[in-house]
C-alpha cells in the first residue's frame, strides 16, 4: 500500500476524533430559541492535514510529530506549504496496531501557533533534514518542547507530559529559513 492510500484509510477514524473538538454544545437559550444543539467552534473553512504513523513508532518517537522537509520530486513539501501559511491544524496520530484502522494516540496541532513558535524561536527541533530512507527527508519536533504560549496543541489524546528538552537543542527557524531561501524547504 502506498503512503497516500495508507493515510486515506484513516480519514473516517480521524473525522470521529475531530468531531468533538470542532463541535461544542449550544447554550440552552440557543437550543430553545434557534433549534440548535451543537455549534461549530469556527465559522470559516478549516484546513486539516492528517498524518498517521505506524504503531511501532510510538515507543521511540511518542509525542513527536514529523513534517516532510525535502522531496525527491522537487515539488513543494508539507513544510514548504506550512511555512507559506497553508493549513490550520495538523492531526498527527499513531496507528493502534498493524492491521487496524483505529488510532490509539493522537494530537491536533494548531499550525498558526506552530508558525508563531518557529518565528519566535520557541520550538526545539533535533533536525531539519533527517533522511527517511526513501529519498525524502523530514523535520521532527516533540510537542512537549514548545513554550506554553501560544499553545501548540488544540487537543491531545491525554494530557501532555512534562518537557524533555534536550541539551543544546535550538530553534529550527534559522535553519529552515536558510534552507527555504536557498530553494529547499
Amino acid at each position: 500500500m502506498n503512503n497516500f492510500d495508507y493515510g486515506r484509510q484513516f480519514l473516517p477514524t480521524i473525522k470521529n476524533i475531530l468531531g468533538p473538538i470542532v463541535f461544542e454544545e449550544a447554550p440552552p437559550e440557543m437550543d430553545m430559541r434557534e433549534a440548535t444543539d451543537l455549534v461549530v467552534l469556527k465559522a470559516r473553512d478549516m484546513r486539516v492535514g492528517c498524518r498517521v504513523r505506524r504503531p511501532h513508532y510510538w515507543d521511540k518517537y511518542g509525542w513527536q510529530f514529523t513534517i516532510r522537509s525535502q522531496s525527491y520530486s522537487g515539488l513543494p513539501t508539507e513544510l514548504d506549504k506550512i511555512i507559506q501559511g497553508w493549513g490550520d491544524w495538523l492531526f498527527f496520530g499513531f496507528q493502534h496496531s498493524e492491521r487496524s484502522i483505529s488510532i490509539l494516540r493522537w494530537y491536533v496541532i494548531d499550525l498558526h501557533h506552530f508558525r508563531a513558535h518557529l518565528i519566535q524561536g520557541t520550538d526545539c527541533c533535533p533536525g531539519i533534514d533527517i533522511p527517511n530512507g526513501d529519498g525524502t527527508c523530514f523535520a521532527a519536533w516533540d510537542i512537549r518542547n514548545f513554550a506554553d504560549t501560544p499553545p501548540l496543541c488544540v487537543k491531545t489524546f491525554e494530557p501532555c507530559p512534562a518537557p524533555t528538552i534536550l541539551p543544546g537543542c535550538q530553534s529550527s527557524f534559522s535553519s529552515i529559513m536558510k534552507t527555504w531561501a536557498a530553494g529547499g524547504v
